[in-house]
């Protein structure tokens, strides 16, 4: 299942609203991961590599957003 495709799941499963601090937390490790195979991706064959679509910029920069520090959800 994609990230998205959870982070969607998450909000529609939640039986209160989910905050984006929220979403963060329990998504980071995953997106980081992702980040961290994109750019070795990209740095393996930058040659080869398209240049990236506004959709990826805003999703790289978003993966960025998230490596910083976020505070623990309050249960």
């Amino acid at each position: 299942m994609s990230l998205k495709a959870r982070i969607e799941a998450v909000i529609y499963a939640a039986e209160e609203p989910v905050t984006l601090a929220q979403l963060a937390y329990l998504f980071r490790e995953e997106a980081a991961a992702s980040r961290a195979a994109r750019l070795a991706a990209a740095t393996a064959a930058p040659t080869e590599a398209a240049p990236e679509s506004a959709v990826e910029q805003r999703e790289i920069l978003a993966t960025e957003a998230l490596e910083a520090e976020v505070p623990p959800v309050p249960q």
